[in-house]
């Protein structure tokens, strides 16, 4: 199985832009699934999955870009002698020509195993699929109130999560009506 790590481009280009030569983030991993979520800085919000080190660092020469698996071996035995955990991965980058080259290492069981390096889509890329079919974005902005959540309501939550749709409200409760509101008439 192939390995795979989701990086958000905005956060390398910040990176690659700071200077720094390199920064020790998190990556999350569900465990067994061998697909990782990496972050140069901690989210807000701690995604689901397992924590695990990642070191970034920014390559100065092609040289060194290219001997990236053994600069990420010596890493990580510098690393685990001065904290308590250890390394597990490393994104190596390396700016030239305009173009961010990118290489990834993942250690498993003492092996460095190579990943492939994905972006997160940019939410207007989201729903690419959708467009023509359904117009999500005109419905973006809008909000929604589900009221009840049984077979009808439930099915049409699920449908709406997948949407960009964000600001939408679900309600359920028991209401005891009678006859009369039934017919449409006002009880006595």
């Amino acid at each position: 199985m192939e390995n795979i790590v989701y990086l958000y481009q905005y956060q390398l280009q910040a990176f690659v832009n700071s200077g720094e030569a390199k920064r020790l983030g998190v990556a999350y991993e569900w465990k067994g699934e061998r697909v990782f979520h990496a972050f140069t800085e901690y989210p807000k919000i701690a995604p689901s999955g397992f924590p695990v080190a990642c070191l970034f660092i920014k390559s100065s020469s092609k040289r060194e870009f290219d001997e990236a698996e053994e600069l990420f071996r010596d890493l990580c035995d510098e690393f685990y002698n001065h904290s308590e955990r250890e390394l597990g991965m490393c994104i190596v980058l390396y700016p030239h020509n305009g173009l961010l080259l990118k290489k990834g290492f993942v250690k498993d069981c003492g092996s460095m195993l190579p990943l492939q390096i994905l972006y997160v889509p940019d939410r207007s890329e989201l729903y690419t699929r959708s467009k023509g079919l359904l117009e999500v974005g005109a419905l973006e902005k809008k909000r929604v109130l589900i009221v009840g959540l049984g077979s009808g309501g439930a099915s049409i939550a699920v449908e709406l999560a997948k949407t960009p749709w964000r600001n939408t409200a679900l309600t359920w409760f028991l209401l005891r009506t009678s006859r009369f509101f039934m017919a449409g008439r006002m009880p006595a």
